[in-house]
């Protein structure tokens, strides 16, 4: 029989139908969704020791100083004030000189007079501009999503509300009866973490398989791996005053004899960020006499969610609310503003709505031992990350395997030799 025989199916690894994105090109923290609204390094510090080095050669460069575990969540924006003045006034030149040139032209001193940008081909529809504590009334609803839109993704760390909103979002136990309920946007206490674990592929061979029956279906089945499960989260200490699980060791999910195991596993933890920040899933082999790390995979629990689309449109929706309700406040604010203002907040209340039913990739993730740049095979995965009040409320994902198909098997036997029949003489 030819082994080609074998090739041109397709890979059964695609037929699998989870109800979601599946994001196979590469980590999920590098997903278009996953937007961190800071940079993070880490921080360095002078060794005090005496025979220690003060100043290391990293790449080619002296840098005073030793890069420590120790890390810092920033931004910067440089802004050339002399500049953006100048090109203020050299755009009220040419918009001055443009409407003396053009008095005679009716449609073009109505552009002009608009505030709206001046476009040569007239081809172009105008941007709908406006400055802060302007109101602009919207009459076209395609135009005011776009314009919802273009405002929501200029909300970052530098706009005043979002800080201040980002603010409420840290706190502790000391400080959180302090805090107003309605205030905190999206809280980082009492978080429920939910880990779904489908299967891994082309795990590394820990033994070889001592089976007659496997060594007899090739060398596939030679190598293999008793691999299970294993999750930790933050310092993974379940002490009697942590109600929430920290640490799952699920020996009960052991599968034998093969690299390619299918767990269909989902598990179900309690985190408090930024304390809890790390998750570590495992993939463990046991042994006859010990048990050793095929490969484990690290997530940034706090970097995915507050760069999570989820958590990202929540926090810009409710700044630019909270900007479009002080506006409301200004006792000289016309009715038809009132109205415009009142629209955008119903369009800022619908999109919050459909944040709810946003749906999680399934995420394929190497697995790596310490110490290690070569993948010890992969890991299908699936991490959500919910407010508890709303993981009451959305019930976890159906995780099982595919169904099982039916087939048919034929058998043809064309001769055989040298069997007895008993009862039969030859």
């Amino acid at each position: 029989m030819s082994e080609n025989i074998f090739y041109g199916f397709e890979d059964v690894s695609d037929d699998y139908d989870y109800g979601t994105e599946v994001y196979k090109d590469n980590l999920y923290e590098f997903h278009p969704n996953i937007q961190i609204p800071y940079k993070e390094r880490n921080m360095f510090y002078i060794p005090t020791g005496l025979f220690e080095e003060k100043s290391f050669d990293i790449g080619g460069y002296i840098k005073l100083g030793k890069e420590g575990t120790t890390r810092l969540k920033f931004n910067i924006e440089v802004t050339i004030h002399d500049e953006q003045m100048n090109l203020n006034n050299i755009n009220e030149k040419i918009i001055n000189n443009n409407k003396n040139t053009l008095s005679g032209n009716t449609n073009m001193m109505n552009i002009l007079n608009n505030g709206q940008s001046f476009n040569t081909t007239l081809t172009k529809k105008p941007k709908i501009l406006e400055k802060p504590g302007e109101i602009v009334i919207i009459k076209d609803e395609k135009d005011r999503e776009e314009f919802l839109q273009e405002t929501l993704e200029k909300i970052n760390v530098f706009n005043n509300t979002f800080v201040d909103k980002m603010k409420k979002v840290f706190y502790n136990n000391s400080n959180k009866k302090l805090e107003n309920k309605d205030d905190v946007t999206i809280q980082l206490n009492k978080l429920c973490i939910r880990v779904y674990i489908f299967r891994c592929l082309n795990l590394t061979a820990q033994e070889n398989s001592n089976s007659i029956v496997d060594n007899l279906a090739g060398y596939s089945a030679f190598c293999k791996a008793n691999s299970y499960i294993e999750v930790k989260l933050g310092d993974f200490n379940n002490t009697s005053e942590e109600k929430g699980i920290k640490y799952i060791n699920d020996i009960g999910s052991l599968v034998e004899n093969t690299l390619n195991p299918n767990f269909f596993k989902f598990y179900e933890l309690e985190a408090d960020l930024p304390q809890d920040w790390r998750l570590e899933i495992s993939i463990k082999s046991k042994g006859t006499s010990s048990e050793t790390l095929i490969g484990s995979t690290v997530i940034d629990l706090e970097n995915r969610y507050l760069g999570d689309i989820r958590s990202r449109e929540i926090l810009q929706c409710k700044s630019l609310e909270e900007e479009y309700l002080n506006l409301l406040k200004d006792p000289d604010i016309s009715e038809e503003k009132k109205a415009e203002l009142y629209k955008r907040i119903s369009d800022l209340q619908i999109r919050l709505n459909d944040l709810q039913y946003t749906k999680i990739p399934v995420e394929f993730r190497p697995l790596y031992k310490p110490n290690s740049a070569t993948a010890q095979g992969i890991i299908e995965m699936l991490v959500d990350i919910l407010p508890m009040k709303n993981a009451k409320l959305m019930k976890p994902l159906k995780i099982e395997p595919p169904p099982a198909q039916e087939y048919e098997l034929r058998l043809v036997i064309w001769e055989t030799k040298n069997v007895f029949v008993p009862g039969k003489v030859n």
